[in-house]
């Protein structure tokens, strides 16, 4: 049974827990209120320029559909696919992070290669032992560096498929592990324009010139807005992770300070039936 002074020190540590989790929720409030709007803002802005982009691109295929000639990638790229695990440095983001893990360990063999950013992935990778060799990137949990982006950036780009696994934001509440395969939402022709939009350009200096400047500029854009989502959920999920936190210690400060009133009231009862019984003996 524990003591009144055990009760009392674990009723301290819990009220320091209370406060560093209240502390970690605001600023997770703050955050995910700010970049909720920033992706919010680039999604309009990235829709605009791939529509833009896909209407020039189908009067090219079928330009060229019609000369016979086939080939649509315009940026050199090697045979193989890569996965990508975009995780954390910290922990306190919830069981997220974890769940993108599990969600990306059932198809992993499907790739050829893995590439991960953050250290709890980069641990995840090593406890699971997988024989698959993995490439390791440093990116930030408050704000990415830019420099730490392109680098990741420019490793993956070289790649024909990638397919990025991260945590994707619902609602305040709710953020789910999601994929998304960058090159097919670029390059797939169900993105082409109906016949009824079919516009004509002009293109200067060539069609291949312009047309290798959206894709790299249009797969660029969509790898950043992947890394705006993931901040995004990591945020929403801590917070919620924080508040939890914040709950169940007031809960359980109040079930310890119950049994440290029971164990005080005790006290003072034995020293009652203590000091009855010495007065009593005094009278016998």
């Amino acid at each position: 049974m524990p003591t009144l002074k055990d009760l009392e020190r674990e009723i301290k540590f819990l009220s320091a827990l209370k406060e560093v989790s209240s502390i970690y929720h605001e600023i997770a409030n703050f955050q995910m209120r700010k970049i909720r709007k920033e992706v919010l803002s680039t999604r309009e802005f990235l829709e605009g320029v791939s529509e833009v982009y896909h209407h020039v691109k189908l009067a090219f295929y079928k330009e060229n559909r019609e000369k016979g000639k086939k080939k649509m990638d315009f940026l050199e790229k090697n045979k193989k696919s890569v996965a990508l695990f975009l995780s954390a440095n910290e922990r306190f983001y919830g069981p997220l992070i974890f769940h993108i893990w599990q969600k990306l360990l059932k198809e992993l063999k499907e790739y050829d290669d893995l590439a991960v950013a953050g250290k709890i992935g980069k641990q995840l990778v090593q406890i699971q032992q997988t024989k698959k060799k993995f490439f390791y990137f440093e990116l930030q949990d408050e704000k990415p560096k830019r420099e730490e982006i392109q680098s990741l950036f420019n490793f993956i780009r070289r790649y024909k498929k990638i397919v990025i696994f991260y945590g994707k934001f619902q609602s305040i509440a709710f953020q789910e592990p999601q994929k998304t395969d960058i090159t097919k939402e670029l390059l797939s022709e169900k993105k082409f324009p109906s016949r009824e939009k079919y516009l004509y350009y002009i293109l200067e200096p060539s069609p291949e010139a312009i047309l290798e400047f959206f894709e790299k500029e249009i797969l660029e854009a969509l790898f950043y807005q992947v890394i705006s989502e993931h901040q995004l959920a990591k945020f929403a999920s801590r917070m919620i992770a924080m508040y939890q936190t914040k709950e169940n210690a007031q809960k359980n400060i109040g079930l310890l300070e119950k049994k440290a009133r029971n164990l005080k009231k005790m006290a003072e009862n034995k020293k009652q039936l203590q000091a009855l019984a010495i007065f009593k003996i005094k009278r016998i």
